[in-house]
C-alpha cells in the first residue's frame, strides 16, 4: 500500500477536554506533516513542466489508482509503447524529483504471483497516493486543484 502512514491512538476524552485536545492535534498534526500538504502543488507543478510522456504516464497510473485497478508494469510498457526496464527506470528518474526525493510519486512494488500450475513468479504493479492520484487526473485535464 502507498500513502502516508499516521499513527494514531483512540483515547476516550472527557467533554470538558475535547477543544483542548484538537487543539494540540492540531498543533501536532501541523508540525509533524507540514510537508505532506506541499505534495499536491509539487504534482501540479511538475505535471505543467513535465513533457508528454511523463504526463502520459502519469495520468494511466492515476487514473487506475481511481479506479482501484491494479496497474501491471508491463501492461503500462505496453500502453506507453515502451519497454518495462524503460518505464521502471523513468518511474525511478520521476520519484527522485517529484516530491523532492522525501516520497515516492509512483509506487512500483514487486507482488509473488502463483501460476495455474503452481509455478511462482512476481509480477510489478504501479500505483499512487489516491489524493495525488486526484490532484494529478485534475491538473492533466487542465482543471484547477481542490
Amino acid at each position: 500500500m502507498g500513502g502516508t502512514w499516521v499513527n494514531f491512538v483512540l483515547v476516550p476524552v472527557p467533554t470538558e477536554h475535547v477543544l483542548d485536545v484538537m487543539r494540540w492535534v492540531l498543533f501536532r498534526g501541523e508540525a509533524v506533516d507540514a510537508e505532506v500538504f506541499g505534495d499536491p502543488m509539487r504534482v501540479v507543478g511538475l505535471l505543467k513542466e513535465a513533457d508528454d510522456d511523463v504526463r502520459t504516464l502519469v495520468g494511466l497510473v492515476a487514473n487506475a489508482t481511481l479506479r482501484n485497478e491494479p496497474l501491471r508494469l508491463l501492461d503500462l510498457a505496453d500502453e506507453l509503447g515502451r519497454t518495462h526496464p524503460d518505464v521502471a527506470a523513468t518511474i525511478e528518474a520521476l520519484n527522485e524529483h517529484a516530491l523532492e526525493g522525501e516520497r515516492p510519486l509512483l509506487e512500483l512494488r514487486n507482488e509473488t504471483s502463483v501460476g495455474v500450475h503452481g509455478q511462482t513468479g512476481t509480477i510489478a504493479h504501479v500505483s499512487m497516493r489516491s489524493d495525488l492520484a486526484l490532484v494529478a487526473r485534475r491538473t492533466l485535464r487542465g482543471e484547477a486543484p481542490r
